[in-house]
């Protein structure tokens, strides 16, 4: 359940395909009240009862039918094998077409929610105000070591930049700095969804040109009903 502006909204995870959807209060309300034991009638009859708005049992229909298309309706067996079967044609047909060349290449790292969860504790200073305060203290400090040593790092800058002035190690060091930097931000993402309630289940890196990016899939915060959560 989410609250903005005073519009109530929520938030439905499939869990074992990890997508989200948006539902607004009444669908939501209607989406409840579907346990496999009340019939179509008997939920109208309600909504006029509880809610005050008046429906129809095929309006309703229609509703299953479109929670059926996003796989969020409970189904029988065999629909589950048939939606299996096309699932795994999927997957291949996307494997086909979106497979690994060399400008473009994915690498997944594993599910990092095991380990995730038994640091988050360890590391809770790091979502504390006192931790705020002594990020922008350090901020201030780079910048006035920055300031008073500028010369020194506009020349070092102009040197990394200018390819006259590359090596083997001067591009080796840049490399594994740069690489290390977007791990320790995206392991940032990754525990801070994981501090407010999320899961995390997907990390790795792309090669994209040649250049190291890494990702974090942190898609939980989408359910998070505090807002300053999903800031976070």
């Amino acid at each position: 359940r989410q609250e903005s502006e005073g519009a109530v909204a929520y938030v439905v995870k499939d869990p074992s395909t990890l997508k989200y959807f948006r539902f607004g209060q009444i669908e939501a309300w209607l989406m409840q009240q579907m346990d496999g034991g009340r019939t179509f009638q008997q939920i109208c009859d309600l909504l006029h009862a509880e809610v005050g708005l008046r429906a129809q049992p095929a309006a309703l229909e229609v509703l299953v039918r479109r929670h059926k298309e996003m796989g969020l309706v409970e189904r029988t067996p065999r629909e589950r094998s048939a939606l299996l079967m096309e699932r795994v044609r999927g997957q291949r047909r996307s494997r086909r077409q979106n497979g690994n060349t060399l400008l473009r290449m994915r690498f997944s790292f594993g599910d990092p929610d095991g380990w995730m969860t038994r640091w988050v504790d360890r590391l809770a200073f790091f979502w504390t105000p006192a931790f705020i305060v002594a990020s922008i203290a350090g901020f201030l400090l780079y910048t006035l070591l920055l300031v008073s040593n500028w010369p020194a790092f506009s020349a070092a800058m102009a040197s990394l930049y200018s390819p006259s002035q590359w090596t083997i190690g001067i591009l080796a060091m840049s490399y594994v700095t740069f690489a290390g930097i977007g791990i320790i931000h995206e392991i940032g993402h990754g525990l801070t969804c994981k501090r407010f309630g999320g899961e995390v289940h997907e990390i790795g890196a792309m090669l994209l040109y040649f250049t190291p990016a890494f990702y974090c899939n942190i898609s939980d915060a989408w359910t998070f009903q505090n807002r300053a959560h999903r800031l976070w």
